[in-house]
């Protein structure tokens, strides 16, 4: 967990005790919102670290180690048709523009490595880069719903 002053963690602390939602007390205490959660549900489900917590559901959904349970998550998402035709159109898109990767990714502020994520069926985007990935790519989708259809 990030190194936190020990007024931060007690900050945290009394506000979780409010019951506020993460998000509210993340912006109250001017952390993220995963600083909060590491510092208040999982402690009180008893891991010391978000890296202990990610060892153990690795050890409980059988994996020998992240990287090959991330492995797994990764060929399992490049199978879900949202992704592929994500894939697609991207590709697609960018052969019909006359661009590159490195472009879309100047254009959206993101790495090339994420758009290559993109790409490869990997990942996908959250909503609000979603919509600035469609809008940069010239396509009349809103959201994935709208591309499926």
């Amino acid at each position: 967990m990030p190194n936190l002053s020990q007024e931060k963690e007690q900050l945290i602390q009394d506000l979780y005790t409010q019951n506020l939602s993460l998000r509210e007390i993340a912006q109250r205490a001017d952390v993220s919102k995963s600083t909060v959660y590491n510092h208040t549900k999982l402690k009180e489900r008893g891991f010391a670290s978000h890296t202990e917590y990610k060892s153990y559901t690795v050890q409980k959904r059988g994996f020998a180690s992240l990287t090959e349970y991330q492995n797994y998550l990764s060929k399992e998402n490049k199978q879900k048709i949202t992704h592929k035709l994500l894939s697609t159109l991207i590709t697609t898109r960018l052969k019909e523009l006359g661009k590159n990767q490195s472009w879309l990714a100047e254009e959206l502020n993101l790495t090339r490595q994420m758009i290559s994520y993109y790409i490869k069926g990997i990942n996908l985007p959250r909503d609000y880069i979603l919509t600035n990935l469609f809008s940069v790519l010239e396509v009349p989708y809103k959201t994935i719903d709208d591309l499926i259809k």
